[in-house]
């Protein structure tokens, strides 16, 4: 707790004092712009030392990035801040930077330097600071220094240097850098605290979604008073989502008797400003503070005619809220165990109040049936007349769905049709994740006969009901999807199952999938082969998970919003007829260590801050733009511009962005007059002729009075300054590297390849594809540099040669007792420090408390039959619940293999499994150790494979398996290259619902990424 509440402390300093920063990126969260390498030619055999952004490591007040700087004796170092700095009206300035090193075998300086270049002697323009020669430090440590600004100086600029001396190579990271106004030392902690500030919640039931010139007051909650009825200040500030400072204020108030409680202030000056805002509070009296709190707020356009029934979501509050963020359905989940209490007879009071509710303030109402087994070996979502008997014949291995049984469906169902035919038109049946949450081979079968039956009753009735089913997006399980339609294509009129879009966990350390990234333009490309393309498809549950409850205005938190407004433009362009949210607010079990979870948020709003998430306001936003937008064209100029226009009644829209997170210029013809607004609600507006716009990762939204062909013809044609070419560095074997060149124009593109100064190659690569020059290169240590040429415009790439050794074992190795055998020669893989544990704040929450609590080496070796993996974990307890396809859930290993080495770059391969990659789960279950595979071909996917071990020894788990080279689809020869990663999964508690987890590398948790995955050679 106590290194908690030091980290927290040291956020909000952060916060606070980088607000003055005049060097933009300072904790290189978004990547390392704007610090580039000089760039003029060396000679002698230098080259430039290019950083990188490293998220393995961070000093941590500003985020989870830093700046990795790999020198070695062959390089310079001098990179240069791309921005003059205007100073402002000071005598003294700030610069200091966090900074640790490694890989140094004797003295090594990093060198940051302020140039007044208004100073023209070279000598008296340039200050510098850096660490002492003689010290070198291994962990993060802070250097400041303050500088005296010479007279009438008005700018700066900035440049960093690395001194190696006599080393041969060595890394810097660099983080946290700071130049501005002298910071003022921090006040002194009070002895004892007067009043603690708990949160800051709007006063109306819509939880802070206030149309343009409503009055906006907030209540502030507080604990711990010891001031009652004392007079104290409440200072405010209020920042847009780009951290723009928009207004100010003060407001006395005489804080109330009790010693729980809340007072109120008026924040009604922002009410003329659209979009998400953040507000920073702090009370004070006589100049000394007492407590601060956070909160925010949406100001959006109030919706004019009827909502749009795509939009939707589970646990969406009261009637204001959801009425003001746009939804125009509402989703009623009929659970038979609570309805039906015999076979004939039922009680349903709540659900027919929630009808009701829906008809008369216009929302859409629709039906979603969940009958899921979930993972328990019983059938809890039974009705209780039924769950006795029921449970008995699954536990005896008895088929308990019967005749018998199937009519008290038919009965149920004929009593909704009868009931509600011309009340509800929707009816979807749905089950939990993708049909995988069964632990009982009769639920498969027991779900398709109930959607036959609901189709048969409901139909039977009123034939224009729209009945959605079959629970399975295709690329998420294409056996069983395909297998589900295939079955019920008869008994459906459309797909209705959960969509989760991509990694939907968000937390520090953590990346997340956008819709380009998360390949959701595929996605539906492979399930509309199977379903057909004028087949119906709603998502019945997506959302994302907030772990640890991140601040407000956190970039992660904030990057769930921009790909939020995207991914839902995307949904509209497909088609999608409903898409439910999960959740607008947060189940409270998931915020209560008691009752569950205790570190997890689904929500746009949660208990904790009450208040909305950004991406609350971007749903209100698209709500309002997108609704009814009809007849989606692609109007998407090149890949890395996307556009989709759309009819929206007498006009045409125009939804438009670019994946990039860098400004793109574009020059568009526009075809009429038009009015826009960007994804939190901010107009704009612009005349017929060549408009010039800024793209980023950030949805604009254009509408005309022009007709939709033309357009779309505007923003096809538009021009776009974009790189012409994406190069990447991948190890194609033993001996060869190859550079991947991208096109990225809509022509053929001629290339001139250079990898660590060899000769020119020269290739041509056909639109839309990946050139590849290789190169020969032995493994070995340090980096990999290209440098591709491409009508002039050099392109730069570089890579650590990063690559562990498989030992070809001459004897096979085992698992006798407690020992493995045969791995001898074989280094290990060695995971026992903080590197390798996620979730990132794990430590600081006591889950991970050190090596003897979780930590781990893992073999491997191979011969001409086999590929060989073992394991020795320590973990202080173990835990063993489930098997099967749930036997991740537990302590287990996980690992995966990227065996066609085709996934080895984020931007060209962002995510998701492909034909040649695996992936396998081992552990010791209830019913004996068990491999059981996620990825693979059809003969060994979701299905139990070979003989693993797993042995307890003590506090030690050991695990060995054997994987026949038949199984991993490659052939064992000398020089191979593929991706490899292993996790393993620690719970302490047999209830737990939280794991810690040591990961190689990412990839696996938190969304499949075979690109993260290391290289790993067959010696």
């Amino acid at each position: 707790m106590k290194k908690w509440l030091l980290f927290l402390i040291a956020a909000i300093m952060s916060s606070s004092t980088f607000a003055q920063n005049l060097i933009e990126n300072s904790s290189f969260e978004d990547g390392i712009s704007p610090w580039k390498p000089a760039g003029w030619k060396l000679g002698g055999g230098k080259k430039w030392l290019f950083p990188v952004a490293d998220s393995t490591t961070s000093q941590g007040a500003g985020g989870s990035t830093s700046m990795r700087l790999d020198w070695t004796n062959q390089h310079i170092c001098y990179i240069l801040y791309q921005k003059e700095i205007k100073l402002p009206t000071a005598k003294e300035l700030e610069l200091s930077f966090w900074m640790k090193a490694a890989g140094y075998t004797t003295f090594n300086q990093v060198e940051i330097a302020v140039v007044f270049p208004e100073i023209k002697d070279k000598k008296k323009n340039t200050i510098s600071l850096r660490n002492p020669w003689n010290r070198r430090p291994e962990e993060w440590t802070q250097y400041t220094k303050i500088i005296k600004v010479p007279g009438n100086v008005t700018k700066a600029r900035l440049w960093i240097k690395v001194h190696g001396y006599k080393n041969l190579k060595g890394t810097n990271w660099l983080d946290n850098l700071y130049f501005g106004p002298v910071k003022k030392a921090a006040a002194e902690k009070p002895v004892e605290k007067k009043i603690v500030l708990k949160r800051g919640i709007s006063t109306q039931k819509h939880g802070g979604v206030y149309y343009p010139g409503e009055k906006i007051i907030y209540s502030f909650e507080y604990t711990d008073n010891k001031l009652p009825g004392k007079k104290a200040e409440f200072a405010w500030e209020i920042f847009d989502f780009d951290g723009k400072k928009i207004l100010t204020g003060k407001q006395v108030v005489t804080l109330p008797p009790q010693k729980d409680g809340a007072f109120q202030i008026d924040l009604s000056a922002l009410n003329k400003y659209p979009g998400w805002f953040f507000i920073k509070g702090e009370l004070s009296s006589k100049g000394k503070k007492l407590s601060d709190v956070k909160t925010s707020c949406i100001v959006v356009q109030k919706q004019i005619g009827k909502r749009d029934p795509f939009f939707s979501a589970k646990g969406a509050g009261p009637i204001e809220k959801q009425i003001r963020m746009g939804n125009g359905s509402c989703v009623i989940t009929l659970q038979r165990r609570f309805i039906q209490t015999g076979p004939d007879s039922y009680r349903m009071p709540n659900e027919e109040k929630m009808l009701e509710e829906a008809v008369r303030y216009g929302f859409e109402p629709f039906f979603l049936f969940h009958i899921s087994q979930h993972s328990t070996p019983k059938n809890p979502q039974q009705p209780k007349f039924l769950r006795q008997k029921v449970n008995e014949k699954l536990a005896k291995g008895i088929n308990p769905y019967d005749a018998e049984y199937y009519q008290t469906w038919r009965n149920f169902f004929a009593m909704l049709a009868e009931k509600y035919k011309d009340k509800v038109q929707d009816w979807y049946l749905m089950d939990e994740i993708y049909n995988i949450y069964h632990q009982s081979k009769y639920e498969l079968e027991h779900y398709i006969q109930v959607q036959k039956i609901m189709y048969e009753e409901v139909k039977k009735r009123k034939p224009s009901n729209i009945i959605g089913g079959c629970g399975t997006f295709i690329d998420m399980n294409p056996e069983l999807g395909k297998y589900l339609w295939k079955t019920l294509r008869n008994h459906t009129d459309g797909l209705a199952c959960s969509l989760y879009l991509g990694k939907g966990t968000v937390a520090k350390g953590l990346t997340l999938d956008g819709p380009e990234t998360g390949k959701l333009l595929n996605r539906f490309k492979i399930t509309r082969d199977v379903i057909g393309k004028d087949t119906f498809i709603s998502g019945t549950e997506s959302g994302y998970c907030f772990l640890d409850f991140p601040e407000l205005d956190s970039e992660k938190v904030k990057e769930v919003a921009k790909i939020k407004a995207r991914s839902l433009v995307i949904l509209k362009a497909m088609g999608v007829r409903k898409w439910v949210y999960f959740l607008f607010e947060n189940d409270p079990s998931c915020e209560s260590a008691r009752r569950g979870y205790g570190r997890t948020d689904w929500g746009m709003w949660n208990r904790k801050w009450g208040s909305p998430k950004p991406h609350a306001a971007a749903w209100a936003v698209s709500a309002r733009v997108l609704a009814f937008a009809t007849n989606p064209v692609d109007a998407s100029p090149c890949p890395d511009i996307y556009c989709y226009v759309f009819r929206k009644g007498d006009k045409t829209l125009a939804a438009f962005w670019a994946y990039s997170k860098e400004d793109v210029d574009a020059e568009i013809n526009m075809p009429s007059d038009w009015t826009g607004m960007d994804f939190l609600g901010r107009p704009f507006s612009g005349k017929k002729g060549s408009n010039n716009l800024k793209l980023n990762d950030r949805v604009l939204y254009l509408e005309f009075n022009a007709p939709q062909e033309a357009v779309a013809k505007a923003f096809r044609t538009g021009k776009y300054v974009l790189p012409e070419a994406y190069v990447s560095i991948n190890r194609i074997d033993g001996g060869k590297v190859g550079v991947m060149v991208k096109n990225k124009t809509a022509g053929d593109l001629k290339a001139e390849v250079s990898l660590n100064g060899s000769p020119v190659q020269k290739i041509i690569v056909k639109r839309g594809t990946i050139g590849q020059a290789a190169f020969a290169k032995a493994p070995g240590s340090g980096k990999l540099s290209a440098v591709v040429t491409v009508n002039g415009v050099k392109y730069h790439a570089e890579k650590e040669d990063e690559w562990y050794p498989v030992k070809k074992l001459a004897v096979p190795p085992s698992l006798q007792g407690n020992r493995l055998i045969g791995f001898e020669k074989a280094a290990p893989l060695v995971m026992d420090s903080m590197k390798h544990i996620k979730p990132a704040e794990i430590e600081t929450h006591g889950i991970w408390t050190g090596k003897d609590d979780l930590s781990a080496k893992i073999w491997t070796g191979y011969d001409d039959r086999n590929f060989y993996l073992g394991a020795e974990v320590t973990d202080d307890v173990q835990v063993s619940r489930y098997a099967g396809q749930l036997s991740w859930n537990q302590d287990a290993m996980q690992f995966g293999f990227d065996m066609g080495n085709n996934d080895y770059d984020l931007v060209l391969s962002p995510g998701g499994y492909g034909n040649d990659d695996r992936e396998f789960v081992l552990s010791a279950t209830p019913k004996g150790p068990q491999l059981f595979c996620f990825t693979g071909p059809s003969d060994i996917r979701r299905k139990l494979i070979g003989k693993p071990q797993v042995v307890r020894s003590g506090n030690k788990t050991i695990y060995f398996v054997a994987l026949p080279w038949s199984l991993l689809g490659k052939k064992p020869v000398k020089g191979n290259v593929f991706g490899f990663n292993v996790v393993i999964f620690d719970f302490d508690r047999k209830d737990a619902t939280i794991s810690c987890q040591l990961e190689f590398s990412p990839g696996i948790t938190y969304g499949k990424t075979p690109a993260l995955f290391k290289r790993f050679i067959l010696e």
